[in-house]
């Protein structure tokens, strides 16, 4: 998926790409800080010079697997493995991407207007064994699990639509991250980020090449 400078998304198939290389133009437009105001540049310098901020800007989730059909229970300790016939639903796995504020739209993927449940699943790599930062969005009831162990949950609606975070241990290479979503409040739209060192997303995993091969195309 390619992101141009005005915010707009291009899918291409893994079949259709020949060969990939960092690109000699930047997608920052001619003449950008002339465009910035004195505290927008201020704060471009700060996020530079930062980091943490380019870490968590790396972890943010842009794409989302989603599958639906699944009771509004989130008491439960392990993900559910059959949908209920009766909510009409897919088990296949459909792709949902981030608007560009970084959150996720899921009142279309939920198959009723009663009690109903979702999951939505990502990856996060890691490039050794690490204790990471999860950040959520929602104002909807979740359960997140990370390589099938529980690490938050929250069964109430979010009034207040406030991040809330969590720790969550990774290991080297692809971690899946699995939430369950409750369609009990009212947005239904859901945000996710991680903070650690070198991480990144995915909707699904990809084939990783060594750093050394790496470092000028990141």
């Amino acid at each position: 998926m390619l992101r141009d400078a005005n915010g707009r998304d291009l899918r291409v198939a893994k079949d259709d790409i020949e060969s990939i290389a960092p690109s000699k133009l930047s997608l920052m437009p001619d003449n950008a800080v002339s465009q910035l105001t004195y505290d927008q540049f201020i704060d471009l310098l700060a996020f530079l010079k930062n980091r943490k901020e380019q870490e968590a800007l790396r972890g943010l989730v842009v794409e989302l697997g989603v599958t639906t059909g699944f009771t509004a229970d989130l008491k439960i300790t392990s993900p559910e493995v059959t949908p209920i016939p009766s909510f009409k639903s897919s088990t296949k796995w459909q792709t949902l991407l981030a608007d560009p504020n970084g959150t996720v739209d899921l009142k279309a993927a939920f198959p009723t207007a009663s009690p109903a449940g979702l999951y939505a699943r990502t990856f996060v790599y890691s490039a050794k064994a690490q204790t990471a930062t999860g950040a959520i969005q929602s104002e909807d009831p979740v359960r997140i699990w990370a390589n099938g162990i529980s690490v938050f949950d929250r069964i109430a609606v979010n009034d207040k639509g406030t991040d809330e975070t969590f720790s969550l241990s990774l290991k080297p290479g692809w971690n899946a991250v699995l939430v369950k979503v409750s369609n009990a409040g009212k947005s239904h739209r859901v945000g996710l980020r991680f903070t650690g060192t070198e991480l990144r997303t995915a909707g699904f995993p990809e084939v990783v090449a060594p750093a050394a091969t790496t470092t000028g195309a990141e």
